[in-house]
C-alpha cells in the first residue's frame, strides 16, 4: 500500500481514478443497458461516445460503493478505504471522465470521521451538506443520488 499514491482535488479531497480496470467499453456499456433495461447502442455512434461516459460512471460508482464497503481488490483500492474510513479524508464524487466541476451550494465529496457510522455528503465551505447513515455501499449511492439531485437544482 505504501507504494501507491492518491491525488487530491483543489478542495482537498481525494480524486479516485476510474475504478474500472480490466472491463472492455463494450462490456461496460453492455452491463448499463442490461441493468437499464435498454437495448445496446450501435458503436461509432454519438449515442455510443455517451453511453461510454454514462457506462464509466456508471461502473466506477458501483466499484466506489463495493470499496468504501471495504471490499477491496487492489493496493489502490486498501488506499483509498484507508485513508477515507480511518485517515478522516474526503473522497470525491465527481465522475472521473468529466472537468473538474464546482458548484455554488455543495462540494461532491463524501467523509467519515467515526470509521463509517456516520457520513457526511458535502463540505463545511458551502451550505448544502447531508449526514447519512449506513454501511458503505448504502451511503455512497444515497449520495450520489443526492449529488445528481442538487446538481439538477442548480440547473433550475
Amino acid at each position: 500500500m505504501s507504494d501507491v499514491e492518491l491525488v487530491y482535488g483543489p478542495q482537498g479531497e481525494l480524486l479516485p481514478p476510474p475504478l474500472i480496470m480490466g472491463e472492455s467499453e463494450e462490456e461496460l456499456i453492455e452491463r448499463l443497458a442490461q441493468d437499464c433495461g435498454q437495448p445496446m447502442p450501435k458503436r461509432k455512434t454519438r449515442d455510443w461516445s455517451q453511453w461510454l461516459d454514462l457506462a464509466i460512471l456508471y461502473a466506477h460508482g458501483r466499484a466506489l460503493q463495493r470499496v468504501l464497503s471495504g471490499d477491496c481488490r487492489t493496493d489502490l483500492e486498501r488506499a483509498l478505504w484507508h485513508a477515507v474510513l480511518y485517515g478522516g479524508e474526503a473522497i470525491s464524487l465527481q465522475a472521473p471522465i468529466r472537468t473538474y466541476l464546482e458548484y455554488r451550494t455543495f462540494v461532491p465529496v463524501l467523509s467519515t470521521n467515526d470509521r463509517g457510522r456516520v457520513w457526511r455528503f458535502g463540505a463545511a465551505a458551502k451550505p448544502k451538506t447531508r449526514l447519512l447513515v449506513g454501511d458503505g455501499a448504502t451511503v455512497v449511492a444515497n449520495a450520489q443520488r443526492l449529488l445528481f439531485a442538487w446538481a439538477l437544482e442548480e440547473e433550475a
